[in-house]
């Protein structure tokens, strides 16, 4: 019998196609990849997963022809498990605890779920996290602002960690 393996691959903001050449980096690819590592050193360590990161534009055909068009995409055994956004963690480490019939991942993946539940802090009702670069962050804070709700602003950008 053969060991069930998980290849993740992440299509980055990156490359060069013909003429075209992106020079600006994404704030949402590079957080993608500092949590895709992370979990490749603390989760996935010693287990059947491995870890590929292409530049999106040389190969733009391949992830668009499995569904994914917008970066960062990150694909699970050539299947698109996200795209544009961050991954959710606790669903990324069940997909992959899926594929590779781990129960021990699995329960890892409901540890994860369990943390990441914040806890507000100093009395702030909600905790955002969010990126300076990202309109859509930009657009929730300025309603809270106007909103009299008190909330805590986590930027992402500046601390993966968060």
């Amino acid at each position: 019998m053969t060991q069930r393996k998980a290849h993740l691959t992440l299509y980055r903001y990156a490359g060069r196609f013909l003429f075209l050449r992106i020079r600006k980096r994404c704030e949402e690819c590079d957080v993608t990849y500092a949590v895709l590592s992370r979990l490749m050193a603390e989760v996935f360590a010693g287990k059947a997963v491995t870890f590929t990161v292409r530049p999106w534009l040389d190969r733009w055909w391949k992830p668009v022809l499995r569904g994914g068009w917008h970066a960062p995409i990150l694909l699970l055994n050539g299947r698109v498990m996200s795209q544009g956004r961050v991954p959710d963690v606790p669903t990324l480490i069940r997909a992959v605890a899926a594929q590779l019939g781990d129960e021990e991942l699995a329960a890892r993946a409901d540890e994860y779920a369990e943390r990441r539940q914040p806890t507000p802090t100093g009395g702030d009702d909600l905790v955002v996290y969010g990126s300076s670069a990202c309109p859509h962050c930009r657009e929730l804070i300025r309603f809270l602002e106007t909103s009299d709700v008190r909330f805590l602003v986590r930027d992402v950008s500046s601390s993966p960690t968060a």
